[in-house]
């Protein structure tokens, strides 16, 4: 009867030292050791049918060449059992019965891999019937994963070995076998065969070749179902090969199936030209994850459209290759796993659907890897969500953002006037720009306590004329959230969970200060904060909830981007003219808490002591990109800045589309500079397919591609400037420069 071999490899580095040793082959032993092989082996031989079923007849039976390779351990002059040691391979481990289940046949695995290990730094390798499942068990512990397997059937004149597992196009023949298998029901990640079938036949239909379904077989009994996505066309090299779906039947799970027809599916992506492959699942499909990992695929840290995208290399070493939508987020951020900070990133730009970007850890020197979920401190993007709450009491009519407040908060304001609008939009004149926070076990302070300088900040007070600039200031936002608490009688915290976060589903986001104990366990540190100061709790606390005291995801943070976007456009979330009224710059493209960066994008930034933020999002389209970290530096807050402008503006670059040659050569020639410019374009040119401009003004030279945000209207690369093309001219920013 046939039979299944499974070819095994260690893939890891380290292992523990054997506590047995073992010596070399003495031929004094060759009795114990014939009948400790004879009994070892009889019911694996009689199972399998291969005969005689004592597999040791005498010493012939050793040939000349294994005996060097054969080990034994003896104790107390008794052999206890044996291990063959061939070149980079293990075979014939054997423990005499009456030793059994002492522990000792994983030693002498232990003693082999550490004898190959001393002359030897390929993988280790073995083999093992599937019948002896105990032993199968002892080498997946030890971290052998599975290789290759092969069916043998010996019941022939000649020995037969034929592959194990095959993989064979679905199609007429074999369709509704296909669609009659199934996974058990405490199994809801994997999709319907026939939703996936019917997938791969409109794919097909668009575009012939791209979904491509094999039924998975034993021998001749259909097991299984996978599908790949095939573009190897496709520009970007994340897009070229997936597998789209794999699934093992219920009734056939738990037998080597999975894990063997991974390798058949990885074979055949080589064969095929592939050099890395990819998959996804949902976070929680533990079963599933445990079956990749053993392939070898690992978390690339996104989770797109709800599910963790993994990757495998399938050519040169299996280095996992992190990044986002085509750009390297690790490298500019310096993420080095446990023993250094962590990233979380969120962006929306097709359909509201959020994908995730997590790397790192989320406390300095522990495993604890950084996931969608995790709370960030989101220094003064604390700022923005505060006027987002206040603009609701606006819309309700609760709050005159133009209305004096001074006798709201007398004691703070010496002469007035002092209205929501001049302290949102920091030109009324007031000093501290930010606040350092304070231990997290430090006693909570009042906002009266904060203004009146009772704390580590100084007094706040106006310094500058009113209304005469626009000087940056936490502490007029605190005497803001002061005035706010006192005329709405709630506060902020109340008022943000009720006005912002319920309406959006916020689940995470809010002003804990102090941190609730509940949401501890997944909060991130600030940098080092627990080493300095608190082992259990790594940041500082904020007594300045509107300056600096909300904590977030950026997921969470990613919606409440879409929402004001929307509300900007259409109203909704926020009445259309008060969130057009909050984007509109006062002073200094600044407007009320948020910046208003080229006309049609919202974004702010945030630092508190250990973390950094960077939120923006498009007043045009749904596109919102967050990315939060817990470190902070200049050069790690000007790298995320820089590494989500990237984000924003690819997303507004696939959102917009590629423009025509014929368009793009219309656009191209010389032009000429206005003096009123604070910057010239001089030529619009061509360059591998894109459009490019040449750009003069106060830095000199630079060169940079744009892309489309709009009909005949363009966006440059790496800068905040809007470029539209009329006839026979251009404008920047406004400013017109004529074709010559």
């Amino acid at each position: 009867m046939p039979f299944t071999v499974f070819e095994m490899e260690f893939r890891g580095k380290d292992f523990e030292k054997s506590a047995i040793e073992c010596i070399p082959w003495d031929g004094k032993y060759f009795k114990d050791y014939q009948s400790i092989m004879n009994e070892g082996y009889f019911e694996l031989r009689k199972a399998i049918g291969a005969e005689p079923y004592d597999c040791m007849q005498g010493l012939e039976e050793l040939q000349k060449e294994e005996v060097p390779c054969v080990y034994l351990f003896v104790k107390d002059g008794e052999l206890i059992g044996s291990v063959g040691v061939y070149g980079n391979e293990l075979d014939n481990l054997i423990v005499a019965k009456k030793h059994r289940c002492k522990g000792y046949g994983r030693q002498l695995m232990l003693w082999g891999m550490g004898k190959i290990r001393e002359s030897s730094s390929r993988p280790i390798t073995l083999s093992v019937v599937e019948w002896n499942k105990k032993a199968k068990r002892i080498y997946d512990k030890l971290g052998f994963v599975l290789k290759d397997a092969v069916s043998v059937d010996l019941s022939g004149d000649e020995e037969k070995v034929e592959p194990w597992i095959t993989l064979r196009p679905v199609d007429e023949t074999n369709r509704e076998a296909v669609l009659a298998l199934s996974v058990r029901e405490d199994q809801p990640f994997v999709a319907p065969n026939d939703a996936s079938l019917k997938e791969a036949d409109e794919a097909n239909a668009e575009d012939p070749g791209y979904a491509r379904p094999f039924g998975i077989y034993a021998g001749e009994k259909l097991v299984g179902f996978c599908m790949f996505a095939f573009d190897p066309e496709d520009e970007d090299v994340e897009d070229r090969y997936w597998l789209w779906r794999f699934m093992i039947d219920k009734n056939e799970q738990g037998k080597g199936y999975g894990q063997a027809a991974l390798l058949k599916i990885i074979k055949y992506f080589k064969k095929n030209g592939a050099d890395r492959l990819y998959l996804s699942t949902e976070p929680e499909n533990e079963r599933g994850l445990h079956v990749y990992h053993k392939a070898g695929f690992r978390e690339t840290g996104m989770v797109s459209y709800g599910e963790a995208v993994l990757m495998r290399m399938l050519k040169g070493p299996n280095k996992l290759l992190k990044d986002f939508y085509g750009f390297d987020i690790d490298g500019p951020l310096t993420i080095k796993g446990k023993n250094g900070h962590g990233v979380s990133i969120a962006a929306s730009c097709e359909d509201g659907v959020i994908n995730t970007y997590c790397s790192g850890s989320g406390r300095f020197g522990q495993d604890l890897p950084v996931n969608p979920d995790m709370l960030f401190q989101a220094g003064s993007v604390s700022k923005p969500m505060f006027a987002i709450t206040l603009l609701r009491y606006v819309d309700k009519g609760l709050i005159d953002l133009d209305a004096d407040i001074s006798s709201v908060v007398p004691e703070f304001v010496k002469k007035g006037p002092v209205t929501f609008s001049a302290l949102l939009s920091h030109t009324a004149g007031y000093n501290v720009h930010g606040f350092p926070g304070y231990p997290a076990n430090h006693e909570q302070l009042s906002l009266e306590d904060v203004l009146a300088g009772r704390g580590n900040s100084p007094k706040v007070r106006r310094i500058k004329p009113y209304g005469g600039q626009c000087m940056y200031s936490g502490g007029g936002i605190t005497l803001a959230e002061l005035a706010f608490t006192r005329i709405t009688g709630t506060t902020l915290r109340e008022a943000f969970q009720k006005e912002v976060a319920e309406p959006l589903g916020l689940t995470r986001t809010g002003y804990f200060q102090p941190l609730d104990e509940e949401l501890v366990g997944n909060a991130a540190f600030g940098g080092r904060l627990g080493i300095k100061e608190d082992p259990a709790h790594g940041w500082h606390y904020y007594p300045e909830h509107a300056a600096a005291g909300l904590w977030a995801t950026p997921t969470e943070l990613v919606k409440v981007g879409l929402a004001l976007s929307k509300s900007c456009r259409r109203g909704g979330f926020l009445k259309k003219a008060t969130a057009r009224r909050m984007l509109t710059p006062v002073m200094d493209d600044y407007g009320l808490c948020v910046n208003n960066l080229r006309g049609d994008i919202g974004e702010h930034g945030g630092w508190n002591e250990g973390f950094i933020t960077e939120w923006m999002f498009s007043l045009r389209e749904d596109l919102c990109v967050v990315s939060m970290l817990n470190h902070a530096t200049d050069k790690l807050y000007e790298n995320q800045s820089e590494l989500v402008l990237k984000l924003f503006q690819d997303g507004e670059a696939y959102l917009g589309g590629k423009p025509g040659k014929k368009a793009m050569k219309s656009y191209c020639g010389k032009y000429g500079h206005n003096a009123d410019a604070d910057l010239n374009v001089d030529e619009v040119f061509l360059k591998d397919g894109d459009l490019y401009a040449k750009f003069i003004g106060e830095d000199g030279e630079s060169e940079s591609r744009l892309y489309r945000i709009g009909k005949n209207t363009f966006g440059r690369m790496g800068g905040f400037d809007k470029i539209e093309f009329g006839e026979d001219c251009l404008t920047v920013n406004g400013v017109t420069m004529k074709k010559l």
